[in-house]
């Protein structure tokens, strides 16, 4: 019997140092569409899970993933039963997911999610989810959060608006930025805010929640020793909120108990790392406005940085 609890502490205190790696993050919108949810999955599990939800009529929505203590790769994903097939996939390489963007546009694919990593000999590594669509799309990799902003405003002009964006740290210092969008009408024009202070973020989150926008994508990062909190929002009237930095017992809690008493679900995850050093954070007033795409960039926004390789290809 010492035995068994023993090892049953020791167990316990494990579950606790592999959940204590992260801090979790969530955008929980009240939605008539069931949700499922599964965490800390390998790359095969993940294959396995969501060639099941697949075919039990689950469209994988959202895609997260981060390094555990053992440097391999844990994935957190989000599934909606839409009844639309989606297609999982890596991709090595910018040239790749290019062409590979365009081949699954011929096959009637949109691709609707996507998640960078650095790879070996600085390699940009996505993972990529194609869903069954007609959608026109366009995929841009840039340099710096400036010209990020610069980008929003031109691909504006056409109504192609922003759906997903992901900053990939590299081991020399650079963070490019990638960035999703779809085509579209006015009404689905989508905003762009960053803030180096979560308290900042929340703050203009509440008055735009006023305006009548919603949170639609939720990117936590940090460079050059500071936090960065970036949203993208759009026109909507449905119910949403935003809970961030919870440990893993209290965000599974929440998760489930809004899940099943209110049919309120997760349908959006950020995974970051809990961090041993300290980490600056800037405050700044938030702005008076709506944050249009294009919108000059604030004097302190995320600082740029420079890759070598070709840059703001289609």
């Amino acid at each position: 019997m010492a035995n068994t609890r023993w090892i049953t502490a020791c167990f316990a205190l494990f579950t606790f140092t592999v959940q204590a790696q992260f801090n979790y993050s969530g955008i929980f919108q009240k939605t008539d569409i069931p949700h499922e949810y599964a965490d800390n999955l390998t790359w095969s599990e993940l294959q396995q899970r969501h060639m099941q939800m697949d075919t039990a009529g689950y469209q994988l929505t959202d895609v997260e993933l981060a390094k555990d203590n053992n440097k391999i790769n844990k994935y957190w994903a989000i599934w909606a039963k839409t009844k639309q097939h989606s297609v999982l996939a890596t991709v090595a390489g910018w040239d790749s997911l290019v062409q590979k963007r365009r081949d699954m546009a011929k096959e009637g694919f949109v691709l609707t999610e996507l998640e960078g990593q650095a790879g070996p000999n600085n390699v940009f590594l996505f993972t990529g989810v194609w869903t069954t669509g007609k959608t026109a799309h366009k995929a841009w990799k840039l340099d710096s959060w400036a010209g990020l902003v610069k980008k929003n405003e031109e691909m504006a002009k056409d109504n192609f608006f922003l759906v997903d964006v992901d900053a990939t740290p590299f081991p020399d210092g650079t963070m490019p930025y990638v960035a999703l969008y779809h085509y579209g009408q006015q009404p689905d024009q989508t905003f762009l805010f960053e803030a180096s202070d979560l308290t900042t973020f929340n703050t203009e989150r509440a008055r735009r929640h006023k305006s009548g926008y919603r949170l639609l994508d939720y990117e936590q990062f940090e460079h050059g020793e500071r936090e960065y909190y970036v949203g993208i929002y759009k026109k909507g009237t449905f119910d949403d909120s935003l809970r961030a930095g919870l440990d893993e017992q209290g965000f599974q809690k929440l998760r489930t108990e809004r899940a099943k008493n209110e049919s309120i679900y997760l349908t959006d995850i950020e995974i970051t790392r809990i961090k041993t050093s300290k980490v600056i954070q800037t405050k700044k007033k938030p702005s008076n406005s709506i944050q249009k795409a294009g919108v000059p960039v604030p004097k302190n926004s995320p600082p740029k940085t420079v890759i070598k390789d070709k840059v703001e290809v289609e």
